[in-house]
């Protein structure tokens, strides 16, 4: 994953990381991290100013496909293509939950003859 200084255009970091194309990436609030997540359904936490990895998350059975720390920048959600939302602990990287799409009801048929 790399950064650029945005005027200049200027690579200014490159964070390496193994396997996976990145999918998505966050600015954490308070503007001291990143965060992204991968093709192989994992999430890295990063130090901006060092370009240090921090954190390795547990892992999504599908690709990562949205990643988000809370306002307060405690918590951090990620949503894969597995269909499940993921709720983490930005400093323990411990999963506390995870939220599982539920299949589309199908409405209930309407009798329309008379």
């Amino acid at each position: 994953m790399k950064l650029w200084e945005v005027e200049s255009g200027w690579e200014i970091k490159s964070l390496q990381q193994n396997g996976g194309y990145v999918y998505s990436v966050a600015f954490s609030p308070d503007g001291r991290y990143i965060l992204s997540g991968n093709e192989n359904g994992y999430l890295f936490l990063w130090e901006l100013s060092t370009g240090k990895l921090i954190l390795a998350f547990g892992k999504h059975a599908e690709r990562v496909s949205s990643v988000a720390f809370s306002p307060d920048g405690r918590f951090i959600l990620s949503a894969s293509a597995d269909e499940t939302i993921k709720l983490w602990d930005k400093e323990s990287g411990k999963k506390i939950r995870t939220f599982v799409a539920k299949p589309e009801r199908t409405p209930p048929k309407c009798n329309t003859t008379r």
